[in-house]
């Protein structure tokens, strides 16, 4: 019976998951994107800021999160946490 609700529970789960789910928001304090701009931007990349930073907040956060341990939440841990999209929303003030 206990294995009847657990592969139900699964199936539910499946059927209701959301990109809010997976979802996270991060603040970006000046000093961060300045520390960005001067330890690791390359103009002669072809890439704009916006984008260059993109790519390299999404390797560096990939490589802490793999480095975590494993909560045993899968039976086989991943090899790798990939971030599938990381999209950015501006404050003009």
């Amino acid at each position: 019976m206990t294995t009847l609700f657990k592969y139900s529970f699964i199936e539910w789960d499946i059927k209701t998951v959301t990109a809010g789910d997976y979802s996270c928001e991060l603040s970006i304090p000046k000093e961060m994107w300045e520390a960005f701009l001067h330890n690791h931007y390359n103009p002669q990349s072809g890439k704009t800021k916006i984008v260059a930073f993109r790519d390299f907040l999404k390797e560096e956060l990939e490589e802490r999160m793999t480095k975590l341990p494993d909560l045993g939440y899968e039976e086989q841990a991943p090899a790798r946490i990939n971030i599938a999209m990381i999209t950015f929303a501006f404050a003009n003030n």
